[in-house]
């Protein structure tokens, strides 16, 4: 691997992704109506964007609204725990949960960072992972126990980047590189180079000690994060890769021939039968203009002369859009997306019928979710640490509570209180057990405060009440 990405297959293969996902896959080609070239060497004229599609679904069944984690200290830490929950609002990475799981479903790796400003705020950035090599703690063990660091915890991230712009006086596009260093002591900045850049040893960097930031924290404040880990390789799986590519070609080429061959029906083509080519035949397009044809019973064998439209026959369009459709499947199948097809879903009232319906994508997300868990868990717990509230070799853990892939349905709340309620009312179990029960449907967090409010508000009304099973109790 080259020291400088954008030389390397590495970057390729997420550009390649990246490409897809933004629909920019075919800006090399020719355009579609460009003639004398063979298909695969032109633009397709319709484009599907079906990469982003199934990315998108996965992702928002990961992180989407409602199914985004809570964070917990696991030790008995009242104010460490509200400690934390300060630092995940003021850090604002709640709002980079979408970025994490699109960029992790499309790449299978992406990395995370934060800064610790003057007065101890907080900022987080998601780092593109094709962009980004890291060094870990199994590289340097001598180190790694020297910091405390784990096997699989960063001591280096180095990010190579480049944008492009205009120049304002000859009007060239030119390439400027950037690159960042994130250590155990400081995020280092570098001073930017303009291109071109021919070769790896044109990049001589300086350091830009103005905006470098020596923290000394003794880790790295990021995280790489591989969400479907590959033995021996410091990236994860995407969710979709070459062969989903592949077959997302294949429907935009079949559908924008399809396109072309139905366009063409739009205007038939004029045939003459029993019309010598020597007749001046003046052809007029359109409803207004009448093409006089002669009639003469002694050309072509007697028969008169005529003139016909000739169309598009049979099921081709039909034909070609079950194919388009086959590949979707298959597309889906692979990538291990459910599309939300209104008629599969007639009848699924209850999330258990949901769920069951969505499987495959619920089983994938929940494969997901314990990478996300440990290493978003470990950055906060970073964070604690970096603003002075968790030491060094203190045994805290910071866990994540998800909420279910598929949320409760009205049916599931029905039939699973009248169950529960029948069982306390049976005196099989007391009121803080029943509450217990059915507190993630009616989005309780803490049970025995739930009780205090409920027996308060009983009190001042003086409507306490006990069940009979529990009075016989």
């Amino acid at each position: 691997m080259a020291k400088v990405l954008g030389y390397t297959e590495r970057e390729a293969r997420f550009n390649t992704a990246s490409r897809y996902y933004w629909g920019r896959q075919y800006d090399d080609l020719e355009e579609w109506s460009t003639e004398g070239l063979p298909l695969r060497e032109k633009r397709p004229s319709v484009q599907i964007a079906l990469t982003k599609k199934a990315v998108n679904r996965i992702n928002s069944h990961l992180f989407g609204e409602g199914r985004q984690p809570s964070w917990k200290i696991e030790q008995d830490e009242p104010d460490l725990e509200a400690e934390l929950a300060t630092i995940i609002n003021a850090s604002g990475i709640r709002r980079r949960y979408s970025e994490l799981g699109r960029l992790g479903c499309l790449h299978g790796t992406v990395a995370i960072g934060f800064y610790v400003f003057e007065g101890g705020r907080i900022d987080t950035e998601v780092i593109n992972a094709g962009k980004a090599v890291p060094k870990f703690g199994r590289e340097d063990r001598k180190l790694a126990i020297e910091l405390d660091i784990g096997f699989d915890e960063l001591l280096e991230l180095k990010e190579y980047w480049r944008t492009y712009r205009e120049d304002e006086e000859s009007g060239e596009t030119v390439e400027t590189w950037h690159r960042r260093d994130w250590t155990t002591i400081a995020t280092i900045e570098y001073k930017k180079i303009d291109g071109p850049i021919e070769n790896v040893e044109q990049l001589k960097w300086i350091e830009d000690k103005e905006a470098s930031v020596y923290h000394d924290l003794g880790f790295v404040p990021a995280e790489w994060i591989t969400p479907l880990e590959v033995s021996g390789d410091i990236d994860g799986a995407p969710i979709v890769d070459d062969p989903e590519f592949k077959l997302e070609d294949e429907i935009n080429y079949t559908l924008s021939q399809t396109g072309r061959g139905i366009r063409y029906n739009q205007e038939p083509t004029l045939v003459f039968t029993g019309v010598g080519n020597d007749d001046d035949l003046a052809i007029r397009r359109g409803a207004n203009n009448t093409l006089m044809v002669q009639t003469d019973p002694m050309r072509e064998g007697g028969q008169p002369g005529d003139a016909k439209l000739l169309e598009m026959m049979g099921n081709g369009p039909t034909t070609a859009m079950d194919y388009v459709r086959m590949v979707r499947n298959m597309y889906n199948e692979i990538a291990s997306v459910v599309d939300h097809d209104p008629a599969q879903f007639v009848g699924a009232a209850s999330g258990v019928a949901l769920e069951r319906l969505l499987y495959p994508m619920v089983m994938l997300v929940q494969n997901l979710r314990p990478e996300y868990e440990e290493k978003i868990g470990r950055l906060l717990l970073k964070m604690l640490r970096a603003t002075g509230k968790v030491n060094v070799g203190d045994d805290i853990r910071v866990s994540a509570v998800w909420p279910p892939v598929v949320s409760p349905t009205s049916t599931d709340l029905r039939d699973y209180s009248a169950s529960i309620i029948q069982i306390y009312e049976l005196g099989l179990i007391d009121r803080r057990k029943a509450i217990e029960f059915l507190s993630p449907f009616l989005d309780i967090e803490d049970v025995d405060e739930f009780l205090a409010g409920v027996d308060a508000t009983e009190a001042a009304a003086g409507t306490t009440q006990t069940p009979a099973a529990n009075e016989r109790a």
